[in-house]
């Protein structure tokens, strides 16, 4: 997908040419001589670029989708540039940690968010992405994409956001989705994951990688977008071998080809908003699909990213669900007891008119 070279000539003559070195070196100067931060010191930076430039040229990086290469420094000083900002708060153990361990993402809409925001991060040098689907026009509610990515493949699409982020990243893309076929592949080939992310809404894939993820011992992470709320499912099959998919929910899908059910049990009515809780009945009749939003969508992003980091620094996390709903945080109505009370009464109400009690 994109191309390093080491001079300039090697590139086409059509091809763009942006030489970012001393953006870089600047930046560099700076992360190694805190001292001299902001401040003018003109003849201390011009010894360290006159060193530096001695032993390390850099390298063209060239973007067959931008028609432009970029001059950049080597993989271990462009990385220390674009981490720096998350030190101290962020060891370089800890950093490194992140970077090397390896991520899946199956469904590209929290889990382009997701992915993003890891690799902003400083995570995941090896990573996979797999989604079937092509951008459309309402994507653009919540997807960090604009007008000029309609008709892409999202796989494509993010990937591409991606190595614009870090090149030296090594992106495998299924844009089949997470098949039957493909599904030991996604898990192993080239390299084993490390956790996978469950950002689909294809419920087949689901229970795919819940078996393969039980089998080879890896954490799964759910990440639903609900109204203007975040749910996040974490299951430990890396430590926990009665792990129960969902949480337990699976047991209570009696037709996994009703998707609306099914979304809904592996949901649960509980942390369905109120105001959506009638709409949700109204799929397929008088609105397409299920709302999503980009303030859950980039919510859910960030707490992956925060999650994954914890896993590969061998943090203590949480084995549960995590649901945290904006309305719940800043509308004073939902610490009225009354409103409890209703909000309870309304979510029998839901359950039984669903047959999910």
């Amino acid at each position: 997908m994109i191309k390093f070279v080491k001079r300039a000539k090697d590139l086409s003559p059509k091809t763009k040419k942006h030489n970012l070195m001393e953006y870089y070196l600047k930046d560099l100067f700076e992360i190694r001589h805190p001292q001299h931060y902001k401040k003018e010191a003109p003849k201390e930076y011009q010894i360290f670029k006159k060193d530096y430039l001695k032993k390390n040229s850099g390298i063209w990086v060239y973007y067959p989708w931008l028609e432009s290469a970029y001059k950049i420094p080597k993989e271990g000083d462009y990385f220390e540039i674009i981490t720096a900002r998350n030190k101290p708060y962020i060891s370089e153990e800890e950093q490194n940690n992140f970077y090397n361990f390896n991520v899946g993402i199956v469904g590209l809409s929290v889990g382009q968010s997701s992915a993003l925001t890891i690799i902003r991060g400083g995570g995941a040098k090896n990573i996979r992405i797999a989604d079937r689907d092509t951008i459309d026009p309402s994507n653009l509610n919540r997807l960090n994409s604009t007008i000029t990515s309609i008709g892409k493949k999202k796989t494509e699409e993010v990937a591409q956001k991606m190595y614009e982020i870090n090149p030296f990243l090594n992106i495998e893309i299924f844009d089949d989705g997470l098949t039957k076929e493909n599904a030991k592949d996604f898990f192993s080939k080239n390299f084993e994951l490390n956790v996978i992310v469950d950002a689909c809404d294809f419920f087949p894939a689901k229970i795919i990688i819940r078996k393969l993820a039980a089998k080879m011992k890896i954490p799964v992470i759910m990440t639903t977008d609900v109204g203007d709320g975040s749910l996040v499912d974490i299951e430990r099959y890396d430590i926990e071998k009665k792990t129960k998919p969902f949480g337990g929910r699976l047991e209570k899908i009696n037709d996994p080809n009703d998707f609306l059910k099914t979304a809904l049990t592996i949901i649960s009515p509980e942390h369905i908003p109120l105001t959506l809780q009638d709409r949700f009945l109204e799929i397929g009749k008088t609105t397409p699909t299920h709302p999503q939003l980009a303030n859950s969508v980039y919510f859910g992003g960030t707490l992956v990213s925060y999650i994954i980091r914890s896993l590969a620094n061998n943090k203590e996390i949480v084995d549960e669900r995590i649901y945290i709903n904006y309305d719940e945080i800043f509308d004073p109505k939902y610490k009225d007891e009354n409103f409890q009370k209703l909000k309870q009464e309304k979510i029998q109400a839901f359950k039984k008119m669903l047959g999910l009690e």
